[in-house]
């Protein structure tokens, strides 16, 4: 069974609100108990114009770019986006 949730957010800011200070951290802090360790990618993040809504199709493609790639400018993970040297500093959400 495959869940998926495509968001889009205006900024890393905001996506860290949502994840760490609203209802959404309570289901964070126990994904543990509710999902095991996957050894390949399930999540991965990427920038998108304004104005684009990205498919299914195309996160499945940055999801494999991470897994054939690992974390690069187009395609990249948390440890990317909230580490000192983070992708997301460099990037533009015009």
């Amino acid at each position: 069974r495959m869940i998926v949730n495509m968001s889009v957010w205006e900024s890393a800011g905001d996506l860290e609100n949502f994840v760490f200070n609203t209802v959404h951290r309570q289901i964070y802090k126990r994904r543990a108990e509710w999902f095991s360790t996957m050894k390949s990618h399930h999540f991965v993040m990427w920038w998108v114009p304004v104005g684009h809504t990205p498919d299914l199709a195309e996160a499945r493609e940055k999801l494999s770019h991470l897994d054939t790639h690992g974390p690069t400018p187009s395609a990249f993970g948390w440890d990317e986006l909230i580490s000192g040297d983070s992708l997301w500093r460099d990037a533009r959400c015009a």
